[in-house]
């Protein structure tokens, strides 16, 4: 009996040899796995790492171009504002320029109604006057020291009656500017 409690107990020993060594492999390839692992593992995070310092580095980028646009939507907003001042002042410009021109041209206007007045004031005295010939200008000589001598003596020859009929027209041709203190009319 002893021979087969032996004979068990090396029965038991092989057993347990046995499932020690296949422990053992498994072990060792557990190990060999976790290496594995472990290496991948860190090679994710370095590639994570990498990603990440390339990631923070466009975003600082992305955030020095957006400082650089807004300072120059800040540049655009002044140069609109110039140019903005400037359109007011242009306008400005061209309304006193338009009103010159319009005054200007009123003028001219109250000058042709006075001179067709005139004409037809000499028109009045001098029954069979030709206007045509007297439209065509002055009649005058040929030299033109001459002329000159002769269109001053007309103008002084003219200044005294001219002066009367234009007070005369005076009424006819410029309307009267209303006072200062008078309202513009209601529509």
């Amino acid at each position: 009996m002893e021979q087969g409690a032996h004979l068990l107990t090396k029965g038991a020993l092989a057993e347990a040899l046995k499932v020690a060594e296949t422990s053992r492999v498994e072990a060792l390839a557990l190990k060999e796995k976790a290496k594995e692992l472990e290496k991948e593992a860190s090679r994710a995070a370095e590639a994570s790492r990498v990603e990440v310092q390339r990631l923070k580095e466009r975003a600082e980028a992305s955030l020095v171009e957006a400082q650089r646009w807004e300072e120059k939507a800040g540049g655009l907003e002044k140069e609109v504002s110039r140019v903005a001042e400037a359109s007011v002042a242009v306008q400005a410009v061209l309304d006193a320029e338009i009103g010159e021109h319009n005054a200007l041209q009123s003028a001219t206007r109250t000058a042709c109604e006075a001179l067709e007045r005139a004409l037809a004031v000499i028109a009045s005295h001098y029954a069979g006057v030709d206007l045509e010939a007297i439209s065509d200008g002055y009649v005058l000589a040929e030299d033109d020291k001459e002329a000159d001598k002769e269109v001053t003596k007309l103008l002084e020859a003219a200044e005294g009656p001219g002066t009367a009929l234009a007070k005369l027209f005076e009424e006819e041709v410029i309307p009267p500017t209303p006072p200062a203190d008078a309202e513009d009319p209601e529509p």
